[in-house]
């Protein structure tokens, strides 16, 4: 599909993901874990190089796949870990019209990892409402963490959580009513 939504053929597909230095390959459905997401570096490369690695990496792919820009995450989240997408995860609960934020989670990944799962070698901390970190974060083996590097999360505040809530709350109690528990995850991009 297009930005306006317009279904597209798969030559303009492919030829408007080539523009982008970086793009991300998933399979649509049955991932967890960061399995089967490829990142596909394109700088330097010439148009040429570009298709044929694309084509290569969609070439083995035996289920629908997905194809999209790489974002650049805030430095506030950054910060965490410069090689993996770091995420929010949000699990909400909308029950007799009444929103409520039920776990609000960091979630980065271990030392040069390009996905944030636990299960993969990363770390999880639970976040406030306002944005302040728990005092502790946790692996897969339920190791606990009070920092990563010289960020003590006791003593920081990510400061686009609460507009993160706010978002949240319209887009469960406006657009999806009828679900009354939703977990969402979130990448918060430099735009």
């Amino acid at each position: 599909y297009t930005q306006e939504m317009a279904q597209t053929n798969f030559d303009s597909a492919l030829m408007s993901c080539l523009s982008k230095n970086k793009v991300v390959v998933k399979d649509s459905v049955g991932g967890s874990g960061g399995k089967g997401i490829s990142i596909l570096k394109f700088e330097g490369k010439t148009l040429e190089q570009r298709l044929d690695i694309l084509r290569n990496e969609i070439s083995h792919r035996r289920n629908d796949y997905v194809i999209q820009e790489y974002l650049e995450e805030t430095p506030e989240l950054k910060r965490f870990n410069p090689t993996s997408v770091n995420t929010i995860r949000v699990q909400s609960l909308y029950l007799n019209g009444k929103w409520s934020a039920v776990t609000v989670i960091l979630r980065f990944g271990g030392a040069n990892a390009e996905v944030d799962n636990a299960c993969s070698g990363g770390i999880s901390v639970g976040v406030h409402p306002d944005g302040r970190l728990y005092d502790y974060g946790f692996n897969n083996l339920a190791t606990r963490f009070d920092r990563i590097g010289d960020i003590v999360f006791k003593d920081t505040q990510l400061s686009f959580i609460p507009r993160l809530l706010k978002h949240v709350e319209e887009a469960h109690t406006k657009q999806y009513p009828i679900i009354k528990y939703i977990g969402w995850d979130f990448m918060i991009d430099t735009s």
